[in-house]
């Protein structure tokens, strides 16, 4: 008599990526990519124009910007910026934001 194997219940795909990523140590990579993919539609197109995020040390996002004018406007910018770009992630990705002249 032949024991019958039941077979493992399936989990879905991306239930398992962010433990995948994680082990592999590319989830900041990760969040990094969806960062500079989302700014645009967080910040808007003219902002878009005169600011490019180019890297995330830890939790902070390093942001080049094409003046001071831009710059300043920006800095008063900043939490609704964090705020949009967390929300649009779905998790507290960014916690803050260096604008540096290019």
């Amino acid at each position: 008599m032949s024991k019958q194997i039941k077979p493992k219940k399936l989990k879905p795909l991306a239930d398992l990526l962010p433990r995948v990523f994680d082990k592999l140590g590319l989830t900041p990579k990760l969040v990094q990519e969806q960062v500079i993919s989302l700014w645009p539609k967080a910040v808007g197109e003219q902002i878009a124009k005169n600011a490019r995020p180019i890297k995330i040390k830890g939790k902070t996002l390093i942001v080049l910007v094409s003046n001071p004018i831009w710059r300043n406007e920006l800095i008063f910018l900043k939490s609704k910026i964090i705020n949009k770009l967390n929300v649009q992630i779905g998790e507290k990705a960014i916690t803050d934001i260096k604008f540096r002249l290019k």
